[in-house]
């Protein structure tokens, strides 16, 4: 019984060290550009045959490279890692400022979203200043299968692809309402992206609704989704084209601002 216990602990210790370690020589070719093993263990005060392992491994993930004098400097994995953080913080720095004017516009809580795997995960709110109001946690996780942001991601992805989520999340596949059929479900990702937003009638939560929209990068690619949520009464199903109309051009503002152009129709 102690083996069986002690041995992950040990496990997930050295496992810890060995991270934290390859850290260090990260930070070590930062800071100096460039560096053989034999430096870097003496700056570590470790043995060279420990720092040799660190960076095979970090060298088959791209994180670094030899030259040609066959010392180490930071690889490629590094700057897309730094791409990713800058894109990420650059994101939510353009997007702040047009959450808090559907905020005021629609008195709705606003809510920016982007995509983690097979979820999608809140990484900005602007809540309204209602006294009934929707709130929302930033960090908190959604599986793609229900509510209006994770529509929008699924939208774009493959067909195939889609299907083959709904059936490894088979404990989400139930909305607030009724189980989710995956042929209706593929329909209705269809009219999400004819239509440019996606609709959420008290999927998570009872009396609530909410409309999402794609943000795009330079590329095109949907990066994220801007939203906002309302008690139902709040928005009749009257009002959701016009409100629709409304989020769908300030997606489009806040993706032109990220790079992104729209595809202009050629003339027949």
């Amino acid at each position: 019984m102690l083996n069986t216990v002690t041995k992950p602990r040990a496990e997930r210790k050295n496992g810890s060290l060995t991270v934290l370690f390859a850290l260090d020589v990260l930070e070590i070719l930062s800071s100096r550009g460039t560096a053989g093993i034999t430096e870097i263990a003496e700056a570590l005060r470790s043995d060279k045959s420990r720092v040799f392992r660190v960076m095979t491994s970090l060298a088959l993930r791209g994180y670094v490279a030899q030259d040609e004098s066959r010392k180490y400097r930071l690889g490629p994995s590094i700057g897309n890692l730094a791409e990713g953080y800058r894109q990420h913080h650059r994101l939510i720095a353009v997007a702040r400022s047009a959450l808090g004017r559907l905020r005021e516009t629609f008195r709705a809580t606003a809510v920016l979203r982007v995509l983690d795997g097979y979820h999608v995960v809140t990484v900005a709110v602007e809540e309204s200043s209602s006294i009934l109001r929707i709130t929302h946690q930033i960090g908190a996780r959604f599986p793609l299968t229900i509510g209006a942001h994770s529509k929008v991601f699924a939208a774009y992805m493959s067909e195939d692809l889609v299907r083959h989520i709904l059936r490894s999340q088979k404990s989400s596949v139930y909305t607030n309402k009724k189980l989710i059929n995956i042929t209706e479900f593929i329909r209705n990702l269809r009219r999400v992206r004819r239509q440019g937003y996606g609709f959420s009638d008290e999927e998570i939560a009872r009396g609530v609704r909410a409309l999402a929209a794609p943000i795009r990068d330079s590329t095109g690619n949907v990066v994220a989704s801007i939203g906002i949520s309302l008690p139902s009464f709040e928005l009749p199903k009257a009002k959701i084209e016009s409100t629709a109309k409304v989020l769908r051009e300030t997606a489009k503002e806040v993706s032109r601002q990220l790079g992104w152009e729209p595809t202009r129709k050629k003339a027949e």
